[in-house]
């Protein structure tokens, strides 16, 4: 079994859900609109989740998580949230977060500079290649990295 990939889909109980810390790369989390769509529609796209003692940790979807979350407390409905369930945290835990979320055109400046500094403390890579990954951002952030690289 390659420890990557997800081992099944699964429709788990929305109690036994929650996010993983480490994956919340958001500084605020808006779900409204996600709202309204899994009430009119259902919770479509699955997110990914591992198993955690008695509890299942989502860390792709978690804006999609909340939503249901909140459906739930409100309307006592969806009782699921749909996830694709690895046995235990996958070795590219923070690669999936990335590839979910960096593409995303909604995110601000402030969601890519917290996602790019928890990967690097958590993946223990400090250096220099901190002002390669400014290039992701526009010349007042790039500015920004580069002023607090220097001190």
């Amino acid at each position: 079994m390659n420890e990557n990939e997800p081992l099944e889909y699964k429709e788990l109980p929305i109690e036994s859900v929650e996010a993983d810390e480490e994956a919340k790369i958001r500084v605020y989390y808006d779900f409204s609109d996600l709202v309204e769509s899994i009430r009119e529609v259902g919770q479509l796209a699955p997110g990914y989740a591992y198993k955690d003692g008695d509890k299942y940790k989502v860390f792709v979807g978690i804006r999609r998580l909340f939503a249901v979350k909140e459906l739930y407390a409100k309307e006592g409905k969806p009782r699921v949230f749909k996830a694709f369930v690895f046995e235990k945290k996958p070795k590219n835990f923070y690669a999936l977060i990335r590839e979910e979320n960096m593409k995303r055109s909604d995110l601000t400046g402030l969601d890519k500079v917290h996602t790019i500094l928890i990967f690097l403390l958590q993946t223990k890579f400090y250096h220099r290649s901190i002002l390669g990954l400014s290039l992701l951002f526009e010349k007042p952030w790039k500015e920004s990295l580069k002023k607090i690289y220097k001190s």
